[in-house]
């Protein structure tokens, strides 16, 4: 009785084990909205304060390690630009490029959590302090890297901006 009970057993644990692990790996980061940068503003100023409207598609919460831009060249923040991400807490505004004038006015530093171990529910608002010397560093930075971790499993997403 007992050997005709395993090959059963194996036959129906093997799908479902499969089935968990192909639904935990379904997960993903999509940039709903993004503000769009002014040139005039780039020009007038050496800090800006850029939102991005994300929302992940998945089961479970993820927790956010670290939030990077990377250049065309695969490379990372360069001399040239210093980059500070953080999420809103409870967005009062909409999507928005701001100064760090306009931030300071608005109450916009006070709403600002670290991105490190941000626990995400469903979707948030990322906003990214840019300080720059040269307005050209902007051309260059394409994609928004979210490192990450979901149901203890680190992974790492790259978003086309």
């Amino acid at each position: 009785m007992r050997r005709k009970i395993y090959p059963v057993a194996i036959t129906i644990s093997l799908p479902l084990v499969f089935l968990v692990f192909y639904i935990i790996n379904q997960g993903h980061f999509e940039v709903q909205t993004c503000s769009s940068i002014n040139p005039e503003l780039v020009k007038k100023n050496n800090i800006l304060f850029i939102g991005c409207d994300v929302k992940w598609m998945g089961f479970g919460q993820p927790k956010i390690h670290q939030v990077n831009l990377i250049n065309e060249d695969n490379g990372t923040n360069n001399n040239e630009i210093d980059i500070t991400p953080s999420i809103e807490n409870q967005p009062l505004t909409g999507l928005a490029v701001f100064t760090e004038e306009e931030a300071s006015r608005s109450g916009l530093n006070e709403r600002l959590v670290p991105v490190r171990d941000y626990k995400v529910n469903n979707s948030f608002r990322l906003i990214i302090k840019i300080e720059y010397e040269d307005e050209k560093v902007f051309e260059s930075f394409k994609t928004l890297s979210i490192r990450y971790n979901t149901f203890g499993i680190i992974r790492e997403q790259q978003i086309r901006l």
